[in-house]
């Protein structure tokens, strides 16, 4: 009999800055590289002799802990990507938790009933997930033999389809039974004889608390009707051609501004200024705003982030989320460059 591990990705920008990404390809955040040190710690005297991945950077980077200590290579499919949000894709949550609620609860808690334009349905999803999978186990059989031990890296909404679809579900009911699973979490399965068996799901177990990314967000503990949905997820709304207010609901709570002419050249976006009403700090919102800077300089072509902290706060809170200075000034510079 084989066993597989499948695990999702390690947090990635859309966990942290809470933007939607299914296809969009993200990087990983500086929790995810601690989870990704943890997980490499779980399957230090693991025997693994094949890794499969997502081809999207958050997968690939989170499976190359595995691929270094076992000196294998990453093989890549697309079919174990994350589902596609279509319209969606690198939207704020605040944005659709304020335009789209409805669709918002659907897609965690009742997804069969759940589309946007240029959406991927569900239940394909578990389609081309299962496709994988099984085509993944019967490769390795063939190749190394029936005790093959394989890991497989994939996505949070990609997993938990895949495994509503082994077990049959179909209601929201039955979902209940299948929780949202935590940024480096482990599923095993046991496959021989074409039969599949699930041993567990989405055990987080390896991670040091400070490190599991559910433990940071209250939106998965219950579904919308029950008041969940209780994270402050920020929408952003444009004031001229370079100053972007940060509204919780319809209360203006901050704003970032961006020198969109700074450091173009070169393929640097500068944010001049990001502040946030001091009543909301501390809550997981200002590394929002970051998020809202990444993602206008990244459509722009821009590989860098830059800026100037004002104060030591800021300087220690950019450090955090991955801000690195620079050898010939007092700026800061974020890497927003997705490549492998």
């Amino acid at each position: 009999m084989s066993e597989i591990y499948i695990i999702r990705h390690a947090e990635a920008e859309g966990n942290l800055y809470r933007r939607i990404h299914g296809h969009y390809d993200s990087l990983v955040t500086e929790r995810g590289l601690r989870q990704i040190a943890d997980l490499g710690r779980r399957f230090e005297g693991k025997r693994f002799d094949a890794i499969y991945s997502s081809d999207l950077f958050r997968t690939q980077k989170t499976a190359s802990v595995l691929a270094e200590l076992h000196n294998l290579k990453i093989q890549t499919t697309p079919d174990l990507r994350e589902i596609n949000m279509g319209a969606w894709e690198d939207l704020p949550f605040g944005e659709i938790e304020r335009e789209s609620p409805q669709l918002l609860h659907a897609f965690n808690n009742d997804p069969w009933n759940w589309a946007t334009d240029g959406s991927e349905a569900f239940d394909d999803v578990a389609e081309r997930v299962a496709r994988a999978v099984v085509a993944i186990a019967d490769d390795a059989e063939n190749r190394i033999g029936s005790n093959a031990v394989i890991a497989i890296f994939t996505h949070g909404v990609a997993l938990r389809s895949f495994v509503s679809g082994l077990h049959g579900i179909t209601t929201t009911e039955g979902l209940k039974t299948i929780p949202h699973s935590d940024n480096t979490s482990v599923t095993r399965l046991t496959f021989g004889g074409g039969a599949v068996r699930l041993d567990y799901y989405g055990d987080n177990s390896h991670l040091a608390a400070e490190n599991s990314t559910l433990a940071k967000q209250k939106w998965w503990r219950a579904r919308a009707s029950e008041g969940g949905n209780s994270d402050f997820n920020i929408r952003f709304v444009p004031d001229g051609d370079e100053r972007v207010d940060a509204l919780l609901g319809e209360r203006r709570v901050g704003f970032l501004t961006l020198d969109m002419s700074e450091g173009a050249e070169c393929g640097v976006g500068t944010l001049a200024h990001f502040e946030l009403d001091e009543t909301h700090r501390g809550v997981g919102m200002g590394v929002q705003l970051i998020g809202q800077a990444v993602s206008t300089f990244r459509r722009l072509g821009r590989g860098t982030l830059e800026t100037l902290p004002t104060d030591e706060p800021s300087r220690g809170f950019l450090a955090y989320h991955g801000f690195k200075p620079q050898t010939d000034s007092v700026k800061l510079a974020l890497n927003i460059k997705v490549s492998l």
